[in-house]
C-alpha cells in the first residue's frame, strides 16, 4: 500500500478527534488498496476546493483543446471565464500542474521551491492564445511548495491562487497536489482548552551584551502541574505566529487530544529590542555567546519561574534553516543542557564545519528529530546527517517531505516532532 496514505487519513480523521476510526480506516485500506487509489482517476482534474460541481475540463487535454479552439477575443474571454470560475490555480490533473496567467508581457515564467527559486531554471510559460500563458510540470502526488509568477522579470503572487503562505520575506502562492494534506493541528479548535502566550519578557544579557526578548507558552492548568518539559525555539516570533509556525495552536490541540503531555515553550525572538534588526545570522551561526545566553541566562530564568523538570531529557531545542544548523551545533556542544534536538531544514551550506563535527565527534546523549523537504537547496547535506546519525547509533526520527524551504513545510511537521519528543503512553 502507498506509504503516504495512512498518514493522510490519520491526520484527516484526527481533525474530528476519532483516532480509533483512523486506525480502523488504515486497516481497511491496507486490505483493499485499490480503493485507496481510486479517489481521483489518473490524469483527471483535481478540485482542491471541493466546490466545483462540474469541471469544464476533465483532463489536461480538454483544457488544451478549449484553449486551442478559442479564435476570437470573445471565445478567449469565455474560456478564461471558465478557468477563473474554478477558484484555484494551478489546475491539477493527476500528477501534472497547469499554471496559467493572463496579461501583457514579453516573458512569463514560474519559479519557487520547485526551481530552488532563482538558483534554478524557472518554468517557462508559452503564450497559447491571445494574452494567455501556460506552463505545465509534473510533481509527486503529495507535493506542496511555495511559488510566484514572474512577468518580465518581476515576481508577483499568482492572482488566481487564493492559497498563500507567509514567510520571512512576505507571502508566496502555494501549490498543493492531490495527496497533500496539511497537519490537522494547525487550526484553533472550539471547546479546546488553550494555553497562554505571555507578553514579551526581556533579559539584559551579559553574555550577548544586549537585551534579549522572548515569550513563554504555558499549557492549560499550569498552576497544578509539575515536572513540565520545556521546548526552546529560535526564530520564536515566527514559530509563534499563527500564519507561520502556529506552534501554540499545535500544542493546544495535541495536549487536548492527550497525544502529548503538557509542555512549556519558550520563543526566543532574534530581533533587536530597540531597533528591530534581525540578528538571527550573528546569533545562529555557531555563536558561543548565544549558547551561553541560552544555557547560563535563559534556562535558569525559566527554571526559577515555572514548574519545569530541569533535566536534559526534558529540555528540547528546535530551529529551522539557520536555526536547524544551530540546533545541530548545540547537540554536539551542549548535550548536558538539551537532550532533545529538532533540526528542521538545516542550512549546513552556511557552515559545513557543523556537519563535519557530527561526523567526527563521539555520539552524544541526545535524541533528534530531523526533517527536510525534497525541494530544499540543502537536501543532500540533511540526508548526509541522517546517514551519519544512523551509522553512529543515535536515537532519531527522519522525515522527508515533497516540500520546500518554507513555513508551509515546517508547520506541517511540528505535530510529528512534538509527538516524537513528548508523547503520552496512550499516543505510542
Amino acid at each position: 500500500m502507498d506509504r503516504l496514505l495512512p498518514v493522510r487519513y490519520v491526520k484527516y480523521v484526527a481533525q474530528v478527534g476519532n483516532l480509533r476510526y483512523a486506525l480502523l480506516l488504515i486497516l481497511f485500506l491496507s486490505l483493499f488498496p485499490a480503493l485507496a487509489r481510486a479517489e481521483t482517476p489518473p490524469g483527471a482534474f483535481f478540485d482542491r476546493t471541493g466546490q466545483v460541481k462540474a469541471a469544464p475540463f476533465a483532463t489536461l487535454d480538454d483544457l488544451r483543446a478549449a484553449l486551442g479552439a478559442a479564435k476570437t477575443p470573445a471565445q478567449v474571454d469565455a474560456v478564461w471565464k471558465k478557468i477563473t470560475a474554478l477558484g484555484q490555480m494551478p489546475l491539477v490533473f493527476g500528477d501534472t500542474a497547469a499554471f496559467l496567467y493572463r496579461g501583457k508581457g514579453a516573458t512569463v515564467d514560474w519559479l519557487g521551491d520547485f526551481t530552488t527559486w532563482r538558483a534554478g531554471k524557472p518554468l517557462p510559460g508559452k503564450r497559447v492564445v491571445g494574452d494567455i500563458w501556460l506552463a505545465t510540470a509534473e510533481f509527486p502526488l503529495d507535493a506542496r511548495f511555495d511559488y510566484k509568477v514572474r512577468v518580465d522579470g518581476q515576481q508577483r503572487l499568482d492572482p488566481l491562487n487564493p492559497l498563500k503562505q507567509l514567510g520571512m520575506y512576505g507571502y508566496n502562492s502555494v501549490v498543493t497536489m492531490p495527496r497533500h494534506f496539511p497537519s490537522p493541528y494547525l487550526e484553533a479548535r472550539r471547546r479546546v482548552a488553550r494555553g497562554k502566550l505571555s507578553e514579551p519578557f526581556v533579559i539584559a544579557s551579559k553574555k550577548l551584551g544586549y537585551p534579549k526578548r522572548f515569550t513563554v507558552y504555558t499549557p492549560p492548568g499550569i498552576e497544578k502541574l509539575k515536572d513540565v518539559p520545556v521546548l526552546y525555539v529560535t526564530d520564536g516570533h515566527e514559530f509563534s505566529n499563527p500564519e507561520m509556525g502556529a506552534l501554540p495552536v499545535v500544542l493546544d490541540n495535541l495536549i487536548a487530544e492527550g497525544r502529548i503531555r503538557p509542555v512549556i515553550a519558550v520563543f526566543v525572538d532574534p530581533r533587536d529590542v530597540d531597533t528591530g534588526e534581525n540578528k538571527r545570522g550573528p546569533e545562529l551561526l555557531t555563536n558561543p555567546r548565544f549558547q551561553w545566553f541560552l544555557t547560563e541566562e535563559l534556562i535558569p530564568w525559566i527554571d526559577a519561574r515555572y514548574p519545569t523538570r530541569p533535566l536534559p531529557e526534558a529540555r528540547a531545542l528546535a530551529g529551522m534553516s539557520l536555526g536547524g544548523l544551530h540546533a545541530t551545533y548545540t547537540a554536539m556542544r551542549q548535550p548536558n543542557y538539551f537532550g532533545l534536538i529538532a533540526v528542521l531544514s538545516p542550512y549546513f551550506l552556511a557552515k559545513p564545519a557543523v556537519l563535519a563535527e557530527v561526523e567526527k565527534a563521539a555520539r552524544q546523549p541526545v535524541k533528534l528529530f530531523v526533517s527536510q523537504g525534497t525541494y530544499d537547496y540543502d537536501v543532500d547535506n540533511t540526508r548526509r546527517l541522517r546517514d551519519v546519525l544512523k551509522a553512529k547509533g543515535y536515537a532519531f526520527k527522519f522525515l522527508e517531505t515533497n516540500d520546500g524551504h518554507s513555513w508551509g513545510n515546517w508547520r506541517n511537521v511540528l505535530d510529528d516532532m512534538l509527538v516524537y519528543f513528548f508523547a503520552t503512553n496512550s499516543a505510542n
